[in-house]
């Protein structure tokens, strides 16, 4: 059966008016700073870069989310061993950091207790990703007597960490790191808008970026980090996101080609018939499809001659997972 595709599409018109309505909601500032950093010929280009901010953004957060996941679980599962089963460690004296914020899941908004009581499950994943951070300051070691957290398990937390990497100052380092960074994606910062970094004794030890090309290098590396504290923790779940192809997605999207392709630069189209073939010498030369494909649509169809830019996301159902890595 053949059906037709009658729909109307219509190109959206970057014109003054609409460019007018968009700062009155984003304010003027927030254009400005893309268009002086990218430095954007017209408004389309500006509005395509902030399009490509929010698109990487969004494809960061699936690691994002594992690394906060992972370290939960990590955490808890290590702490509950080294005290004797207890699933509610953190509610021991000896932190009482951790339990003045932990009580209060046990309890209703006028301070009476919860009936029933919460389960550890249910208490442990209400935790934010700032509270199991925090779990990695000082305030948890006790290299002398070993009646805290740390050091004593971090090979169990842990388990491929190695070297310098192996200390839980560096973790923590890593992790706290993760966690800003997870909440600029969260408030869908400019995330190309990099500070410089300051080492631990308060001076400059990296410059910022200063150009496109040396942000997106910079969100490159940040994808690296990422990625290694999961390893660190769990190789499985680190093989696994890479597995489906969510490393690739995110590594595809911070290139200057994508930000081209989203500013409407970048001009390679190819013709529909054409893509599966595209498709297959992409997969044959790199081992994955995702990227960015401007394709010529024929005047005659529903697309009416229009270019359309394709941003195509090679994930792998999870059983076929085993066979990649």
């Amino acid at each position: 059966m053949h059906i037709k595709d009658t729909r109307e599409f219509t190109l959206l018109q970057i014109d003054q008016d609409f460019v007018d309505a968009l700062e009155s909601k984003l304010s003027n500032s927030r254009l400005n700073a893309y268009r002086a950093y990218f430095t954007c010929k017209n408004d389309a280009e500006v509005i395509g870069a902030y399009q490509w901010n929010k698109a990487i953004a969004t494809a960061f957060f699936p690691l994002l989310q594992a690394a906060e996941i992972t370290l939960r679980n990590s955490i808890h599962n290590s702490a509950t061993s080294k005290f004797s089963g207890n699933r509610e460690w953190y509610l021991m004296n000896k932190f009482p950091k951790a339990k003045s914020k932990a009580v209060k899941l046990y309890k209703k908004r006028d301070n009476t207790w919860l009936s029933p009581r919460p389960s550890p499950n249910s208490v442990v994943s209400q935790l934010t990703f700032g509270f199991w951070v925090n779990m990695l300051t000082n305030n948890y070691n006790d290299s002398v007597n070993n009646t805290k957290l740390w050091p004593c398990l971090i090979p169990i937390a842990f388990p491929n960490a190695s070297g310098s990497q192996a200390t839980r100052a560096y973790i923590h380092r890593r992790f706290n790191f993760i966690k800003d960074f997870r909440n600029r994606v969260g408030h869908y910062e400019p995330l190309w808008k990099i500070r410089d970094t300051i080492n631990g004794g308060g001076i400059k030890s990296r410059n910022c970026p200063t150009t496109p090309a040396e942000s997106i290098a910079r969100l490159q590396e940040y994808i690296d980090l990422i990625l290694e504290a999961i390893k660190w923790m769990s190789k499985e779940r680190h093989d696994f996101i890479v597995g489906i192809g969510l490393e690739e997605h995110v590594r595809t999207l911070c290139t200057e080609t994508a930000l081209k392709h989203y500013q409407g630069i970048e001009n390679n189209p190819i013709r529909m018939n054409k893509l599966i073939k595209e498709l297959s010498k992409r997969r044959s030369s790199a081992g994955t499809i995702s990227g960015f494909y401007e394709v010529k649509t024929s005047s005659k169809g529903a697309f009416k001659g229009d270019r359309l830019i394709l941003d195509i996301k090679h994930l792998r159902p999870p059983k076929f997972v085993n066979q990649l890595i």
